[in-house]
């Protein structure tokens, strides 16, 4: 929770988080179709549809995108838990490229900046029922439109920032490569410019069996162990995570310097790869109830979908995690790549022309 208006006598919630779980994938689905939800009365009588299937289909009528169609009883039982008993939610949708992952809808950091991804909501709660009219949801619709065009222009300013900044640093690190006769040497002179591309404490160029490190790192021994690990278990170009050790459990040796790891495969063949790490970050998060009573177990061992019975602050600290890679982090990486990628090719073009030179000469000497 980022923003909080409320009377005196209610719980707050600024602060707070709240576990994925709360809002269901097809929820989640709902909203960000950027659908607006009204429940005037969580303990109104819910009326039948009839009639229940249609006569020719034989199919029910989904009302799952109906703006006042009645809760689900599991929705009826977390806001009662709340002590509320009315609620008016709207999507904050937004077109831009996101600049830090959201839980809530999927990040576009791999879509066109025209992509719509969900935000976050603005959720108006109520202790006892509300009745809002049309014009009244349609007011609160438009101010939300106003306040997601706002975001957006502040995402597009800070992203264009940090586009700049990388695309200095980009063409540096390109002309740098192909002006240089060591390809070591223009990766890691000087040094703080590979570092600062995707924002990390430390690097290891690996070079076939040659490893270059920059920063803080792993010793040579746990990064030739976790090269081999990756060697056998990651086959992406670009890999990225910011809990090490949940996908590699021996890097909880060295989370100190390398909770965070963003891998960039140049070459699978020649064995050409470079690793980014990011120091662990400790971290007490602060949650609306404990998160772990969001599910429960049946009779049957089947988990189901739980309303917590407190939201009261509930306290974590979360160890071995770092600070996350932002998409720009991931575009620096990419471009960097390609950068490479592009000159090894341009120069192994100049050598086949070198070579078809060297050939006609030889050619023309043989027969003089």
């Amino acid at each position: 929770v980022v923003a909080e208006a409320s009377s005196a006598d209610l719980q707050p919630y600024l602060g707070l988080h709240f576990p994925a779980m709360d809002i269901p994938t097809w929820v989640r689905r709902f909203y960000s179709q950027g659908k607006a939800r009204s429940i005037p009365d969580m303990q109104a009588e819910a009326v039948s549809i009839f009639p229940e299937v249609h006569p020719q289909t034989q199919q029910s009528l989904i009302l799952s995108l109906a703006v006042l169609r009645s809760p689900d009883d599991c929705c009826v039982e977390y806001y009662g838990n709340m002590g509320m008993n009315a609620t008016f939610v709207v999507s904050i949708i937004i077109k831009t490229q996101i600049l830090e992952p959201q839980t809530l809808g999927q990040t576009s950091g791999n879509h066109p900046s025209g992509y719509q991804t969900l935000w976050g909501l603005i959720a108006c709660h109520n202790p006892v029922p509300a009745y809002l009219s049309y014009d009244v949801r349609a007011s609160g619709e438009l101010l939300v439109q106003v306040a997601a065009a706002e975001l957006e222009s502040r995402l597009k300013q800070l992203d264009f920032e940090h586009q700049n900044h990388l695309h200095a640093i980009q063409a540096e690190l390109v002309e740098a490569i192909a002006h240089a006769d060591n390809f070591i040497d223009a990766l890691i002179k000087p040094e703080e410019r590979l570092l600062n591309l995707v924002q990390a404490t430390g690097a290891v160029i690996c070079l076939d069996q040659e490893l270059t490190f920059l920063g803080t790192t792993p010793n040579k021994q746990q990064t030739q162990s976790l090269i081999q690990w990756i060697d056998n278990n990651i086959e992406e170009h670009l890999f990225q995570t910011r809990c090490l050790s949940e996908v590699y459990p021996e890097a909880i040796a060295f989370k100190e310097v390398a909770s965070g790891l963003l891998l960039l495969r140049i070459s699978a063949i020649q064995h050409y790869q470079i690793l980014w790490f990011r120091p662990e970050v400790i971290q007490t998060i602060s949650w609306g109830g404990n998160p772990e009573q969001t599910v429960r177990e049946d009779e049957t061992g089947t988990l189901q979908l739980c309303p917590r019975a407190s939201f009261a602050r509930w306290e974590q600290t979360v160890h071995a995690t770092a600070n996350p890679w932002h998409p720009f982090n991931i575009r620096g990486a990419k471009a960097l790549r390609q950068a490479i990628v592009g000159i090894v090719l341009r120069k192994a073009e100049e050598m086949a022309v070198l070579n078809l030179e060297l050939q006609r000469s030889n050619r023309e000497l043989t027969a003089f």
